[in-house]
């Protein structure tokens, strides 16, 4: 099995039942949605563990009242156990941001809206895990402190991408200049 969906309505689901599909070691794909599953660091770190091709997780509880247990450590297993890993949608408790991680490669991440307290260190520390990153916020709902905060962190990760565009395209520029051998062709 490659792909699962989860959606329910009346029932929730658990972490016993998310384990239970920590057998399905090809699995690309996960979307729980409305499920009602409340998610820790440790279930995350057995997710990346067991999925090494897991490319898309989604997680989403809009209606839940329950607050996320995940932080912002529970990302740290993804870029080294998921090499392709493309897109998080998780709800996070991001008030506490942890000694940055040792940076390997992953191309995108998007988070849920949630709890945050400082932008500019989750933004260092998601920059650090995920050089690459692409984050992004839902418009749909109404702007909260968190979700300005949030907001906050997309900018800064923007704006970090963008200067590091234009250092690579000067270098790349300034390498060309100095090699007085190599031809180009306009």
């Amino acid at each position: 099995m490659r792909s699962i969906l989860l959606t329910t309505g009346a029932c929730s689901m658990t972490i016993d039942d998310v384990r239970g599909l920590l057998t399905f070691d090809h699995l690309c794909r996960l979307e729980s949605d409305s499920t009602g599953l409340v998610l820790d660091d440790h279930l995350l770190d057995d997710m990346a563990k067991a999925w090494p091709m897991l490319e898309h997780l989604s997680i989403t509880n809009s209606r839940s009242r329950t607050p996320c247990k995940a932080t912002l450590n529970g990302l740290v297993p993804f870029p080294k156990h998921c090499p392709h890993i493309a897109t998080l949608w998780l709800p996070l408790d991001a008030r506490e941001v942890p000694v940055p991680a040792s940076a390997t490669d992953a191309s995108r991440d998007e988070s849920q809206p949630s709890e945050i307290s400082g932008p500019t260190s989750v933004a260092s520390f998601l920059l650090n895990l995920f050089p690459r990153i692409a984050l992004s916020i839902p418009d749909d709902q109404a702007e909260s402190q968190q979700e300005f905060l949030w907001r906050r962190v997309v900018k800064i990760i923007d704006g970090t991408q963008e200067i590091l565009h234009e250092i690579r395209s000067f270098l790349v520029v300034d390498v060309i200049r100095l090699t007085p051998e190599t031809r180009i062709n306009w």
